[in-house]
């Protein structure tokens, strides 16, 4: 796994995923390529919209790699992708972002949706930096 950042505060982040933001529409049959592309096992994530593809055998990766489905309003919307931060100090890292230039978008139980300053999406998440998994 690649080494984590310190924040000003202390606080320990990670870039450990690859998310791709898919219409509602498409979701089941790019879940679908998706797996049978990679031959990765699919897992249901902590929340529905969410589905985690995982190498048999290897459960800790360098980058993983996230399927999630966009809300209902979202059909038109194209595919996309964004990276998630693992951060063991959400606040503390939002915080250190907006310091060097991010903007926070909207907070969220799980996560909160940041922007770099060219407005491209990313997301600080409470995944531990350690093991990718929920804190």
């Amino acid at each position: 796994r690649p080494t984590q950042v310190p924040n000003a505060s202390g606080g320990r982040t990670l870039v450990d995923q690859l998310c791709l933001d898919i219409p509602p529409q498409p979701y089941e049959e790019e879940c679908r390529f998706w797996h049978s592309f990679t031959g990765w096992e699919r897992v249901s994530a902590s929340r529905p919209e969410f589905t985690i593809l995982v190498i048999p055998g290897r459960p800790s990766l360098p980058l993983r790699f996230l399927l999630q489905r966009l809300d209902e309003g979202d059909d038109g919307r194209l595919a996309g992708a964004h990276l998630d931060v693992a951060c063991d100090d959400r606040d503390a890292a939002a915080e250190w972002h907006e310091s060097i230039g991010a903007l926070v978008v909207q907070r969220r139980e799980i996560w909160t949706e940041m922007a770099d300053p060219s407005g491209l999406p990313y997301c600080l998440t409470r995944r531990n930096p350690d093991t990718g998994f929920l804190a």
